[in-house]
């Protein structure tokens, strides 16, 4: 269609422009995202030129950059040499690719637009010899600013000891939020992939946690937590919950610490689909007590669901999660495990059980209640 607008404007006489685009133009990478060199040079044969937006438009080519087809390949699958986290993270969808886009110190630079807190991994070869060590060795350069005056990465730069860089990957997270420029020390990098990770903390501060993501979540090679939805068995007497690993923003899931912190960081993807079946609300906002008893409600409470009495008072805060259930449902508490059912524990004996454990509506174990809504041996309380 361009070629044609051109072919028009010279047949009548115009001038057609095109403008090239500016930093301006680079949209915020708000998401974890993973470049592939290789969809932009076609295996290394075709350059970019400058003002190129590429990679859903979160990079810039700002002068130009060169490719190549003869620096080798980097696989993502390739545990060995790249970490379990990767290659479970990475490796069976984006494979083996060839390190072919050219940086060359600041003449052939890209630039994105990253969120504080955002890691970069990249993957390059350094072009390795017997020149390219030490003091020499090339490393990619991240900056502030287009002369690669104001240096970010100040820790990779070359020194004595720094050996030649072959097919590497680098590991390095933003401090705010802003435009960077990156090109490299020492001449040419070839470059294979970028990884932008954007993340998310989340508290564990019990065994079972409910959840709301704020934003579409992966949790996909994540050490320290397991996400699951919750469905109710036919017979209604107890819930079973099934793992997933992509968690879609707004919706209620259920987080099992398993890696003994109280915390989690969660990688922020751009979307994912909806969990079919699952009976878990997200709280978007406080949910007020008359909500939950309306829509039936089940909450959290150690390692089973209670049910919301009809007198509760209070709200559930945001960022939880609740188990709406079928109207009939009549046991005050209901059990649940992982792939295999069990049925619903008597109430005489979690009471007896459970005679000396409270917990909040957050499902957080208390040792006292202060002011607001208590579950106590599986029966709501205001106080």
């Amino acid at each position: 269609m361009k070629k044609l607008f051109t072919l028009i404007c010279a047949l009548i006489g115009m001038t057609a422009t095109v403008s090239a685009a500016t930093v301006n133009d680079i949209k915020v990478c708000e998401h974890s995202y993973v470049l592939v060199m290789d969809n932009w040079t076609s295996d290394g044969k075709v350059s970019l030129s400058s003002g190129t937006l590429f990679g859903d438009d979160f990079f810039l080519d700002l002068k130009g950059c060169s490719v190549a087809e003869n620096k080798g390949t980097v696989d993502l699958s390739d545990a060995a040499k790249w970490g379990d986290a990767i290659a479970t993270k990475y490796g069976k969808k984006y494979g083996s690719h060839r390190n072919s886009l050219r940086l060359k110190n600041d003449a052939n630079m890209i630039a994105m637009r990253v969120k504080a807190g955002s890691k970069l991994i990249i993957f390059y070869n350094g072009n390795a010899n017997d020149k390219t060590s030490g003091i020499n060795a090339r490393l990619p350069k991240i900056s502030s600013d287009a002369a690669q005056i104001n240096v970010l990465n100040p820790e990779w730069a070359p020194t004595a000891e720094t050996p030649a860089q072959g097919i590497v990957n680098k590991e390095w997270t933003a401090k705010d939020d802003g435009i960077i420029y990156i090109g490299s020390w020492n001449g040419d990098i070839f470059l294979s992939y970028i990884i932008v990770e954007v993340t998310e903390t989340i508290s564990l501060p019990n065994e079972y946690n409910t959840y709301c993501a704020a934003s579409s979540l992966d949790f996909t090679g994540n050490a320290d937590v397991e996400a699951y939805t919750a469905k109710m068995n036919d017979s209604k007497t107890a819930v079973t919950l099934e793992r997933v690993y992509q968690v879609p923003e707004g919706a209620g899931v259920i987080l099992k610490r398993v890696g003994g912190k109280n915390s989690a960081t969660v990688n922020v993807i751009a979307d994912a689909a909806k969990l079919e079946g699952n009976q878990l609300v997200g709280a978007t906002e406080a949910v007020p007590a008359k909500t939950l008893v309306d829509a039936n409600a089940y909450i959290l409470a150690g390692q089973k669901f209670c049910k919301v009495a009809a007198d509760a008072t209070g709200e559930l805060a945001k960022g939880k999660a609740y188990l709406s259930v079928p109207a009939g449902v009549v046991p005050t508490t209901l059990s649940f495990s992982i792939g295999e059912l069990t049925g619903v524990e008597s109430v005489e004996a979690q009471s007896k059980a459970d005679n000396t454990e409270i917990y909040n509506i957050q499902g957080i174990r208390v040792k006292q209640p202060a002011k607001g809504l208590y579950i106590i041996n599986g029966k709501k309380y205001a106080f």
